[in-house]
């Protein structure tokens, strides 16, 4: 069975990344320009426990003031997610989102990489512009969130 770390290597060669080793054999950064913002990135691998994780990182920081309304809005997005889940650091206001998988006797292949990395892209992506509208346009979670999600709000009658 093919290493964890073997496998990540053959993902950013064959997919044609620019890459960083932070920690030999466990991280790896990257950073990534999208549509909405810029993201540093990093792929984690824990070989003993066949476990892979993908952290896109936010630029921006919640201020403290706004940390409610944040993990309202993040609880709301993570509210039938699919893949994945948005994490908030209540020590700094670091946002992140994360994708990840357990292996067990399974291979680290090409597509699921592929599908990880790129559904957590998509992701931090799509919801990011309703995360500036919480923090710096004092819009409420419930609306950026339904920006985000195209949802029709109930209205009363």
């Amino acid at each position: 069975m093919e290493s964890l770390y073997t496998s990540v290597i053959n993902f950013f060669v064959q997919d044609d990344w620019n890459y960083t080793e932070v920690e030999e054999g466990r991280a790896f950064k990257v950073a990534v320009d999208l549509d909405n913002s810029n993201y540093n990135c990093y792929i984690i691998i824990n070989e003993e426990k066949r476990n892979f994780k993908f952290y896109s990182i936010s630029p921006v920081k919640v201020p403290e003031n706004k940390y409610t309304e944040m993990a309202e809005f993040f609880t709301r997005a993570n509210y039938g997610m699919n893949l994945g889940n948005f994490e908030m650091d209540f020590r700094d206001g670091e946002i992140r989102y994360k994708t990840s998988i357990y292996l067990a006797d399974n291979e680290l292949d090409f597509p699921i990489i592929k599908r990880m990395v790129y559904a957590n892209l998509s992701t931090i992506d799509d919801y990011f512009p309703g995360m500036i509208r919480v923090i710096f346009a004092k819009a409420l979670p419930e609306d950026a969130i339904c920006e985000v999600e195209e949802c029709e709000k109930e209205t009363a009658s």
